[in-house]
């Protein structure tokens, strides 16, 4: 947050950047609606980047590469679609 520096002074204006992700399916301005629902309607949002979600459909073929990959380590390993939380650099 860039707000002037000094904690005994009112800023005149005030930065704060948000590093957010939106999931498969939802828009930024699904995302802007949330964080409306939060902040009221005062502060101005400015989206700076957008990047579409990654996302790997369940039935892709690769899928099924991974699924004999595990049977051939553990039969009665079980493949299971997962969605993962803590990626930052998916879209590479």
């Amino acid at each position: 947050m860039n707000d002037g520096g000094q904690t005994n002074v009112i800023p005149s204006k005030a930065v704060l950047e948000v590093d957010c992700r939106i999931l498969p399916g939802q828009t930024s301005d699904d995302l802007i609606r949330e964080i409306r629902a939060v902040i009221g309607n005062g502060p101005a949002i400015t989206i700076i980047k957008e990047l579409a979600p990654t996302q790997a459909p369940a039935d892709d073929p690769v899928m099924d590469l991974i699924a004999e990959a595990i049977a051939r380590h553990d039969p009665e390993g079980v493949m299971i679609p997962t969605l993962p939380t803590g990626f930052t650099d998916a879209s590479h």
